[in-house]
């Protein structure tokens, strides 16, 4: 889930993610987030934002990243 958070904010900027200024990290812990979605148990909905967006990752099946410029 982490990847595909930093390949839509990457898409949003039009740039690789390799490209984008801020780091994941820098954010939320890409290794929780990946866990959190990937446990089954519940649903969860995470926000934060991370380089100028604000995401969202829905963890219902099938898991889901909204991202919106932030205000």
């Amino acid at each position: 889930m982490s990847e595909r958070v930093v390949d839509r904010v990457a898409t949003a900027e039009g740039v690789s993610p390799a490209e984008l200024e801020a780091r994941l990290y820098d954010a939320v812990d890409g290794d929780a987030l990946d866990s959190l979605v990937a446990a089954e148990t519940t649903a969860v909905t995470v926000t934060f934002e991370f380089s100028g967006y604000t995401v969202t990752v829905d963890g219902d099946s099938p898991a889901s990243v909204t991202v919106e410029p932030a205000e």
